[in-house]
Parts: structure tokens; sequence; C-alpha cells
């Protein structure tokens, strides 16, 4: 996921990776309180602007989220507001954001400015919802029924006009563009149970086709492409195509369906709620029904919704279900947000641009839903006091874990298995681990002396080394280095003993890594970056580096440059020579950098003490170029 934050600074280039779990393995949920920034527990309304920001409507005050932290608007630093309370947020054809409050008033932010548009007349007019926007106007329906439609074009507060309707006893929809449609809900007129408009210009006019349609009651209408939409009926589902209603009912059904809400799918099908049971269409075929769900949608709530996913699959949410998502194949999964600190009672939820999901609730907060990234294996007798040092994988496949308190861990196709070592305590401590190719892995344990294992079977290096803080199997030429307290070690294709080298024996090497072209990157306790090529040996230091801190871990480029993660003093790009270190102050998110990997997609992931984020790399080269403040 790419951030969704302005590019103000670099802090609004991370996302936390790592969230709480959900309640199922597919999706991470992240939960943002009151203690994290925003302003109340209760959530309204969610929406973005084009500048990457997250807006958030609470019962105290407009929220703005850029990735990690929150600001907060309310009328005692924003008089435009005119109540505190945030019922609900639009975004206009021209990008601006429009922010209902409490009390009906309308205000409107656009180029970071906030005007007031609309001031309540009627106290109760408290729901002001759009039913239209275009380049040139924004269409309100207010709670009492009446549409007020703006031309953007006037001075804020003036161009309201108001537009008549046909009957008062209407629902409206909002078209992808961004017309406004209008049908009488039929509850109580039996001759309008079966009316629709079209609002043109500024009058809305009948559309007579729908009288054709089968059923007594037109019961929900869900917006289409370019101006096309479904239309749900008591016996039925069309398609309008921008001419005519295409008949979608199915053909491979016994009885009539009451289509009471309809949700198009990315895949090119139908979600409905049909006869109180979710159902999926395709091609005027019936593909299958959710019974699973069948009970829980015998009765729709007044913030029931259908939000469709980008592979097909729906999510379901109101104020008592929570939140259920339904595979393209039908799979259920609920989400358990009471688990997460969170509850049932969802007021909004929204997709941003990165593909995130976003969920709004009543007294808990707001919360991030987006597909897992990661796996957590069960391991055996986890009790959680185990912390991960080392990771690597051997030619076989097989992954090995070096813990504190958990020993050595393999997991591979037949399970996971612990080793321990001769001296040490059960499942002891592990500092680093590194598999050459020939089969053999090379570990820094039992007090950090180095073991040799082969086939599960592991023995000390003799002649014994210790104190090793870092083990690396050079790719290119077959070599393994060990860093330790007392300089750099190296054996020849895995061969004992450890030559040390000499020009490094008087340092603490803790982090090792190796460039494309062969050369060995080392990290120095006092905070020294040192390149090994040629049989030669350089140093480098940053200037300001004046308290010294230890490199932890390092990451060479194809360019050349070098990735450095410190303890305490960030992370550091090395390229042509010259030092730039990222802190806390543009926006690093810990100054501890334990560990640095690169994806395929111009990303840096970093592990670090508040768990793992990742980054642009593009934009950390902004910010130490100076094209990016």
């Amino acid at each position: 996921m790419q951030c969704f934050c302005a590019i103000r600074c670099l802090l609004a280039i991370f996302v936390t990776a790592v969230a709480v779990r959900a309640g199922s393995d597919a999706y991470q949920l992240d939960n943002l309180t009151v203690e994290k920034g925003l302003p109340d527990s209760s959530v309204t309304g969610i929406a973005q602007t084009s500048d990457g920001y997250l807006w958030v409507g609470t019962y105290n005050g407009l929220a703005r989220f850029d990735g990690i932290n929150f600001v907060t608007f309310d009328p005692e630093n924003t008089p435009a507001l005119a109540h505190a309370r945030v019922r609900l947020l639009f975004i206009d054809r021209q990008g601006s954001l429009w922010i209902n409050t409490f009390d009906g008033s309308l205000t409107r932010m656009q180029g970071g400015k906030f005007y007031r548009e609309w001031t309540a007349k009627v106290q109760n007019d408290r729901d002001n919802t759009v039913v239209s926007s275009t380049a040139n106007s924004i269409a309100f329906v207010l709670e009492g029924g009446e549409i007020y439609k703006k031309d953007l074009a006037a001075p804020p507060g003036s161009g309201w006009s108001q537009i008549a309707l046909p009957n008062r006893n209407l629902l409206t929809v909002q078209t992808s563009t961004g017309d406004c449609l209008a049908w009488f809900n039929g509850q109580t007129e039996r001759s309008f149970a079966k009316r629709m408009w079209r609002l043109e210009q500024n009058h809305f006019q009948p559309m007579s086709e729908v009288a054709a349609l089968q059923g007594r009651r037109i019961r929900h209408i869900a917006p289409a492409a370019a101006g096309q939409f479904w239309l749900g009926t008591d016996a039925g589902v069309y398609f309008w195509d921008g001419k005519i209603f295409r008949d979608a009912t199915p053909t491979n059904t016994v009885g009539p369906l009451d289509f009471s809400f309809l949700s198009p799918a990315s895949d090119g099908g139908l979600w409905a709620i049909a006869n109180g049971c979710l159902v999926k269409l395709s091609n005027r075929q019936l593909k299958f029904q959710v019974l699973e769900l069948e009970k829980s949608l015998a009765r729709l709530g007044p913030r029931f919704d259908m939000n469709p996913d980008s592979a097909g699959g729906v999510w379901l949410h109101d104020s008592t279900r929570g939140i259920i998502h339904v595979a393209a194949d039908g799979k259920v999964t609920r989400l358990k947000t009471e688990a997460n600190g969170l509850n049932d009672r969802v007021t909004c939820f929204f997709a941003d641009r990165e593909g995130n999901w976003w969920a709004g609730f009543e007294l808990g907060g707001l919360a991030r839903i987006r597909a897992a990234r990661f796996q957590q294996p069960v391991l055996q007798g986890d009790d959680g006091a185990r912390s991960v040092r080392s990771v690597c994988t051997d030619a076989i496949g097989n992954v090995w874990i070096g813990s504190t308190g958990g020993g050595l861990i393999r997991i591979s196709d037949a399970g996971v298995t612990n080793f321990s070592f001769a001296g040490d305590a059960p499942l002891g401590s592990v500092a680093s681990c590194c598999a050459d190719g020939k089969g053999r892995l090379w570990v820094s344990a039992a007090g950090e002396n180095l073991m040799v294992g082969q086939n599960g079977n592991f023995a000390e290096a003799n002649p014994p080394m210790h104190s090793v803080k870092a083990l690396l199997a050079g790719h290119s030429s077959g070599k393994i280095w060990a860093g330790t307290r007392n300089g750099l070690f190296m054996s020849e294709d895995g061969r004992m003993p450890f030559y040390p080298v000499a020009e490094m024996s008087s340092k603490t090497v803790r982090a090792l890594a190796e460039d494309i072209n062969g050369d060995l990157w080392c990290g120095d306790d006092d905070g020294t970056l040192y390149r090994l090529a040629d049989e030669t040996v350089e140093a480098f230091r940053p200037e300001e580096n004046a308290h010294g801190h230890a490199i932890w871990s390092l990451l060479p480029e194809t360019d050349g440059s070098v990735w450095v993660g410190t303890f305490r003093g960030g992370l550091l790009r090395f390229k042509n020579g010259k030092f730039f270190r990222y802190t806390p102050a543009q926006g690093l998110p810990d100054n501890v950098i334990s560990q640095i990997l690169s994806d395929h997609a111009g990303n840096l992931w970093l592990g670090t003490h508040r768990g793992i984020f990742r980054v642009s790399i593009h934009s950390l080269e902004e910010v130490a170029d100076g094209t990016r403040p």
C-alpha cells in the first residue's frame, strides 16, 4: 500500500504494516482510538481528498489523518464549522470536502480553507445528503425532504436555489455521473407504488419506462458506470443501460424474488438481498445463495450498506451486525471487532485509493482493514515470551528462526521443530543464523558461540569462536563471515578455522551484508561503516555522528548506495561517499532500525522497536536530495 498521506514531510510516507489480527487470518485490523489522537470515540463519516489526507467526522470535531497523526478542526479553531459534531462527509466533483454538522449546516473545504456554505433554517434538518454533484453544481436533500442546489461558481454562502419535488415521500440516489434519481417508496399510495423521476437541469422528469417492470414497488436502486444503474423491485431486478431497462431477473429460480438491496460487484456480477438472503447474480443466473446470512438479513437496519471489493466480493455492515466479508466464491468472514477493542455498531465504511478499508464505530473509534500481508506460524510452546533476532532460508526452502527464549526454530513442510544446543539452557537464545550453499547452517547460540549444523545435527565450531554478533554466507565468494565483539573473521568455503581480518581486529561488528559486486559491508558499534573489497578496507563515518550510534543492519543497493540501520541514530543513506540521516524529525517512526529489506515495488521494509514499517525509496531519495521537504 502506498501511503495515502500528503507530501508535507517524510512523516507522511510511513504506514504501520503490522496491526492487530482481525477475526480471520485473511485480514489485519488496526484500531485508531482517542489515545492515538482521534478527537472522539464515535465516528460519523470518512472521506479522502485528492491530496491523500483521510478526513474523519466525529462527535467532537473533524479530524485530518496523514497516516501517523490526527489534526482536529472544530468551531474553536475553524469558525466556518457551525458545530463540533460532524454528521456526514462528502467529496464533490471539484474535489472539495463538504462537512454536514449536527445542526444541519454545511461547510466546504477547498484549497485548505473552510467556508460556511449553508446554515440550517430548520432545527431538525440535520442530515443533508448529496443527491447530485457535477462540475458546476452540487445538490443536497435535507432531512425534511427539500432539495437545494448550489452553483459552485457563486461566492461562499450564496448561489443556492430550491428544486421542487414531485412528491415529498421519495427516496433519492446519485448516479455515477452526478445525476439524481428519485422514486416513491410505495408504502402508502399504491398509485405511486412504481413511479420514478430523473433530475434534469432543475426539474424532475417522470420516467415512464418503469411502468413495464414486473412488481408493485421499486425497492432499491444502485448506481453503475456512466449513468447506468440497477433497479430492484419486489418481483425482479433490471439494468438501465442509458436508454432502456434490460431484464436481469435470474431465470434459474422458482418463484418471485423480492430485491430489497443491490450492490454491483467488481467482476460484473450483482450482489443482492433477495427474499432476505444474500445472493449473487450474473448473466441472469443465480450463482449462489449465502444461506449462512439468511436469518441476519431478514430485516435490514437503517445503516445497513454493502460495498464491493476489487476481487468480486462484498462487505456488509450496519449498526448491529458488525462487519462481514463475503468473497466472490461465497466464503463468509466475520471480523471479530469486539475482540479487537471495537464493537458491532458500525456507523460508516469507506475504501481509500490505496486499497484499505476504513470503518467508523459508535463509541469504538476508527479501524483500518486490509488484506493480511503476514501469516504468523504457530510455534511449539509459544507463550509470547520469545523475540525473533534472525531469520534465514536454506537451499531446500526451510525457514530458520533464531529467537531469544525460543532457541533455533525450523519451519518446514514437516512442521515446526525446535533445537537447543549443548551447554545452553533448553530453548535458549540465538543471536544470528545463516545458511551456506552446502546445506550447512551457521548459528550464534549457547552464549553467542559459533555452531555449525547439517541435517539438524549441530556442533560447536573447532576451534571455538565466541561473542558472535552477525553471520553471513557470501553468495559470490563462498566465504563465511562472522562479526564478533573482537573483530571480523572469515572462513574460506566454510572450512575451519576462521581467520581474523587484521584491519578489523579491534572492532565490534554487528551487521554484515554483501553487495552486487561481492564487496563486504560491515557495521561497527561506534557507527563506522566499512567496505572490504579487493583485500582493502575503507572506513566511512557520518561527520555529525558524535554519539557513535551502533550500526545494526545494512542493505546495499544495485546503484552502489547502502542503507544503514542504527541503534537510536535512525536510518542512513550512504551514497557517493556521503551520508544522509533520517530521524523522527523527518518523520521516521523510530530511531532504532534493526532490519532493512527491499521488495520489487520500490519500497524499504524497516524492522524497528515499534513494529514493521514500509516506505517508498523514491520518497526517501527525494527527501535526501532536497526535492521533498
